[in-house]
C-alpha cells in the first residue's frame, strides 16, 4: 500500500513539471522579440511603388511585387504598398511567418488582378 502511494505521488510529481515546462515552453512562443524594432518604408521606383522593412536598421525585407498572386504584379499604390507591409510588420512582431495569402490582400483592399 505504501509502495503504491508513492508510485502515485512520484507520477503526479512528473506530471505536474512536464505540464508545467510545456506551459512555459507555449508561453514563450507569444512573446515578441525583446529590443527588435521595426521600421516600414515605402518608395517609388520606375513608376511603381514597393516597401521596405528594417530590422534595427538593417534590411530585412524589399518587396516590390505584391506578394501571393500570379504572375509579376506591382503595388499600384503607396497605399497599397503600406497597408501590405503594416501587416507584415504585424506578423514579424507576433512572431508568425510573414507570408501574405490572397484573402489577407482582399481584407485590406489591396488591387491586383486574379
Amino acid at each position: 500500500m505504501e509502495n503504491q502511494r508513492k508510485h502515485i505521488l512520484v507520477f503526479i510529481c512528473i506530471g505536474l513539471v512536464v505540464l508545467a515546462v510545456g506551459f512555459f515552453l507555449e508561453y514563450d512562443k507569444s512573446i515578441p522579440i525583446q529590443g527588435a524594432s521595426y521600421e516600414l518604408q515605402t518608395h517609388k521606383g520606375d513608376g511603381l511603388w514597393y516597401y521596405e522593412i528594417y530590422e534595427d536598421g538593417q534590411l530585412l525585407i524589399r518587396q516590390e511585387q505584391i506578394p501571393a498572386v500570379r504572375g509579376a504584379q506591382y503595388f499600384r499604390s503607396e497605399k497599397d504598398a503600406q497597408s501590405t507591409g503594416r501587416l507584415v510588420v504585424k506578423k514579424l512582431r507576433e512572431r508568425q511567418t510573414p507570408s501574405i495569402t490572397i484573402s489577407e490582400l482582399n481584407q485590406h483592399g489591396i488591387t491586383f488582378k486574379e
